[in-house]
């Protein structure tokens, strides 16, 4: 009979697992085509499949859910990450550890030279201190939207169509950002692309 928070990285399946499959990796469009299934995977079942479960119990507390997108390249391929990390690494498994404790070597110490630059600093700094803020408003009231934190209210999870689902968190290279999300993901809405021209398997 406590409020939830769960959650997900936008590109989960990128680092520790992809990643080291060559099989996958050596080929970019493929690496993206299997990333962006498996990660829709990831989170239909382990967060709004979830979360629809809890939710449809009467009577427990709410439920929080959000999705990292820091790090994830844009529609334009753009990312706060250096060099081609945006594309490989992204949102991947695990980044959000980092900015709920606000330990930038805590990760991973080769992925976060690649990650973790001067050049994002502000942006995820003022990301890492708004998600903080949320976990410490939950402990304290069981709601995670701070007072005076500037950000929208972080709205908990609704089985309703059209409601609210789940937070977006996301920063620009100086500004934390909290979207609500209607969207939810089923398994079976998992888009999945055509494969990849010269491609073979």
């Amino acid at each position: 009979q406590v409020p939830l928070i769960i959650g997900c990285n936008r590109e989960e399946t990128k680092a520790f697992f992809a990643f080291a499959d060559y099989s996958v990796f050596g080929s970019d469009a493929m690496y993206q085509e299997v990333t962006s299934v498996t990660s829709g995977i990831w989170k239909a079942r382990g967060v709004d499949g979830m979360a629809r479960k809890l939710a449809s119990h009467a009577g427990p507390p709410p439920v929080y859910a959000y999705e990292l997108l820091w790090g994830a390249a844009d529609e334009s391929g753009r990312s706060v990450l250096p060099g081609q990390w945006g594309s490989k690494l992204g949102a991947c498994h695990g980044l959000d550890v980092s900015f709920f404790f606000g330990n930038w070597t805590f990760y991973s110490p080769l992925l976060t030279s690649m990650v973790f630059d001067e050049h994002n600093r502000l942006g995820r700094e003022a990301l890492s201190g708004s998600m903080q803020a949320c976990v410490a408003q939950v402990v304290r009231t069981g709601d995670p939207s701070p007072a005076g934190s500037g950000l929208p209210e972080w709205e908990p999870w609704s089985n309703a169509a059209s409601a609210p689902k789940c937070a977006l968190l996301n920063a620009d290279l100086s500004t934390a950002s909290l979207v609500m999300s209607t969207s939810e993901l089923s398994e079976a809405g998992v888009p999945v692309p055509p494969p990849s021209m010269g491609t073979t398997r």
